[in-house]
């Protein structure tokens, strides 16, 4: 199980990794509760959170600096082919702080995961599948 306490040292360890590209990490009250729902069937475990959000800076943490506007909220989703985790999240701009803010907004290990109609999320980024922004 996932605890607030966990979340907030996830959320430190991260800041010292994406803050090297000027974003800063945050996560949801919702993010907390999705990690522990029992529909995710296995647990969501601490390790593979920090791993999902680590593979992703390695891998694409450049192309968020460079997709993220001033002007405009980006939505995408973080996912991991062998976990199975999907973490829909929003990349805004921080006008207090001068960075940009990359939120977590929930979390969910879901094989093809499709985010809903409603959702203008267009950029995948993970293990085994990503696609551009558009």
């Amino acid at each position: 199980m996932i605890t607030q306490t966990d979340l907030k040292e996830l959320e430190k360890y991260l800041d010292s990794v994406w803050g090297l590209l000027g974003i800063d990490i945050q996560f949801t009250r919702h993010f907390l509760e999705r990690a522990n729902d029992p529909r995710n069937g296995k647990e969501i475990e601490f390790e593979e959170l920090r791993k999902l959000f680590i593979e992703t800076y390695k891998r694409y943490g450049p192309a968020f600096v460079k997709m993220g506007k001033k002007d405009a909220e980006i939505e995408g989703v973080l996912t991991s082919a062998s976990t199975k985790l999907n973490s829909p999240f929003v990349l805004k701009w921080d006008q207090k702080d001068k960075e940009f803010d990359l939120v977590g907004k929930t979390v969910m290990r879901k094989a093809n995961f499709v985010p809903n109609n409603n959702s203008s999320c267009g950029s995948r980024f993970g293990s085994g599948r990503a696609s551009a922004p558009s």
